[in-house]
């Protein structure tokens, strides 16, 4: 039954999913709002649990199986690299602010990673977080931390 890394990595990924919605139906609803506050994470638990039942399904290529058996030591230390980067992100987030802690990341994972087209790099890393924030701040009325910013 769980002879593929598909199928294992799938209900890891669905066991992990009822539990985010298990959650996400405890969010207390607010009244006075027309968008309730659990409704993006319900919906994203839900899509999460379709993509597992399809990951399920999904057939591993021979190709495919001979190149998973092995994380070469490179693909390790890239993956921890980006690791220490995600938690360094969550903890400067609040300190920071959203659209600084954003940009950095952003620029310099895509950096690390190989990216070596700095003009859309830098527009990429600078717009989409404010993009992001005017979008959530301004239509959506959600505070993102600000941190050091002035506005």
């Amino acid at each position: 039954m769980l002879n593929t890394i598909n199928k294992k990595a799938s209900l890891l990924i669905l066991v992990i999913a009822i539990g985010y919605l298990f959650f996400a139906y405890q969010i207390p609803v607010a009244d006075y709002t027309i968008v309730k506050p659990s409704m993006l994470p319900i919906a994203l638990g839900w899509i999460l649990i379709l993509l597992a039942i399809a990951l399920y399904f999904i057939k591993d290529s021979d190709e495919e199986k001979e190149k998973r058996k092995t994380l070469n030591k490179s693909e390790l230390i890239d993956l921890l690299v980006i690791l220490v980067m995600l938690i360094l992100y969550a903890f400067f987030l609040e300190k920071l602010g959203f659209v600084i802690t954003t940009l950095l990341f952003i620029f310099s994972s895509s950096f690390y990673l190989g990216y070596r087209k700095y003009l859309s790099l830098i527009l990429v890393s600078v717009l989409f977080p404010l993009t992001l924030y005017y979008a959530f701040t301004e239509f959506l009325n959600i505070s993102l931390p600000q941190g050091i910013m002035f506005f």
